[in-house]
């Protein structure tokens, strides 16, 4: 159904999907399986473009000519799940993409060039490909897992010394109550980012007493290309010190560059009234 919707005309796929894709009845879709395939596809390919760009694979450095797009085009388009229809698309533009950057630069302090950043949640979500893009654009080390795993997760801080990354809630409840967390060091990790759903006191007490590092709270949805609203590391830091109990109940303040509005039945809400 994405595929058509999309008018999708290639497909990239990594073997593991290969049983899937030999089962598509698109006449009209390309695919190419990532490994041979795609070193063999990728020379052949000549976009009108005028600036350099270089693209890796395992074996080859290939020099094509690229340029830079306009901010207002179509970056990437993801797809969101209502409770009453099949999913929708939601494009996303380039600038998007980099406000949502600019906005979690502004709260991940230290985030650039020497960083290593976990990235363990699937590309389908807002949440993981912006974390993707986040390395990309901080000129960070991204570490990705396939998918998520705990162990890995926590194999992959101690030995590859990650220091920031993103785990929702649940992601980080597994990996804290996993026998090897006993045993796993973390003393590289410095911040996290989660979402998706709220994290209970305890939860946070809980993970800061394994993982020893920094928070962040990103509520958003896939329209706001995943961030409105942050719960800062200073918020988390008053939550974990008991000076801030109530801000656990918090999604915080609007990020960078949102406009918000709460409204009840007869309009914009006073300041102190619920809407």
């Amino acid at each position: 159904y994405i595929l058509e919707d999309s008018d999708c005309s290639v497909l990239f796929a990594g073997n593991d999907f290969a049983t899937l894709v030999n089962q598509l009845e698109m006449d009209e879709l390309q695919t190419i399986t990532i490994g041979p395939e795609w070193s063999e596809w990728i020379p052949g390919q000549t976009p009108p473009m005028q600036a350099s760009a270089h693209f890796y694979s395992s074996h080859v450095t290939y020099d094509l000519p690229g340029v830079l797009p306009e901010p207002d085009e179509i970056f990437l388009q993801l797809y969101t799940s209502g409770t009453t229809s099949k999913p929708k698309g939601v494009p996303l533009t380039h600038f998007n993409v980099v406000a949502l950057l600019e906005q979690l630069r502004l709260e991940i302090p230290g985030f650039g060039t020497d960083s290593r950043n976990l990235v363990c949640a699937p590309f389908f979500h807002i949440a993981g490909v912006g974390c993707l893009f986040l390395g990309l654009f901080g000129g960070a080390a991204n570490f990705v897992l396939p998918r998520f795993d705990p162990l890995a997760v926590i194999e992959g801080i101690g030995k590859l010394g990650l220091t920031h990354g993103l785990m929702v809630p649940a992601m980080q409840q597994a990996v804290i109550s996993h026998p090897e967390a006993r045993k796993g060091d973390f003393h590289s990790l410095k911040h996290l980012i989660y979402g998706a759903s709220p994290i209970s006191r305890s939860l946070l007490m809980a993970s800061h007493s394994v993982l020893q590092c920094d928070y962040t709270q990103a509520y958003g949805l896939t329209e706001t290309t995943g961030v409105a609203t942050i719960l800062s590391m200073d918020d988390h830091r008053a939550i974990l010190s008991g000076q801030a109990d109530h801000l656990a109940a918090s999604a915080g303040k609007p990020a960078a560059g949102i406009e918000m509005e709460i409204r009840n039945e007869d309009g914009i809400c006073n300041a102190g009234e619920s809407g």
